[in-house]
């Protein structure tokens, strides 16, 4: 392969990798949102069994059983994302997703930079194959000069 050909191949590794990076963004914001979203709902339902224990025991203060009651509703609290699951599966299925676009973006990235170093070694390539040419070219017109030949 030719620098050219190269730099082509690179600038369309840097291009994959853009890609990828917007892709994991992407992907980043939905799960916070999942996150963010599984929080609250936990939080809601905390907040309403709290409620709810609450007014059970203002409203049968002395009656073990409804107390007993009012405990077990207190230790009925929503947990996390794990509890539930879909939502556990979907997580899942997202960090799955995350773990697999990091990896092809490291694999992308590899071979982008093996891609610039060809680059480079091909220009330099180029470069010295040009510089012998030009000294050959002007050893053969020193030559005709001394031998007296004009062209």
């Amino acid at each position: 392969m030719n620098s050219s050909e190269y730099y082509r191949e690179y600038r369309q590794k840097c291009g994959e990798e853009a890609a990828y990076d917007k892709r994991l963004r992407r992907l980043k914001e939905v799960q916070k949102g999942l996150e963010e979203t599984a929080q609250e709902g936990s939080g809601a339902v905390s907040r309403s069994l709290g409620a709810f224990r609450e007014a059970l025991e203002q409203s049968v203060r002395y009656s073990a059983r409804f107390i007993s009651a009012a405990q077990a509703a207190a230790e009925g609290k929503e947990g996390d994302s794990s509890e539930d699951p879909l939502l556990s599966a979907a997580v899942w299925e997202l960090e799955d997703e995350i773990s697999r676009i990091e990896r092809l973006k490291s694999e992308t990235q590899e071979e982008k930079d093996y891609y610039y170093s060809q680059y480079c070694r091909a220009r330099e390539e180029e470069a010295r194959a040009e510089r012998e040419r030009k000294e050959r070219e002007l050893q053969t017109m020193l030559e005709r000069l001394f031998r007296g030949e004009t062209t």
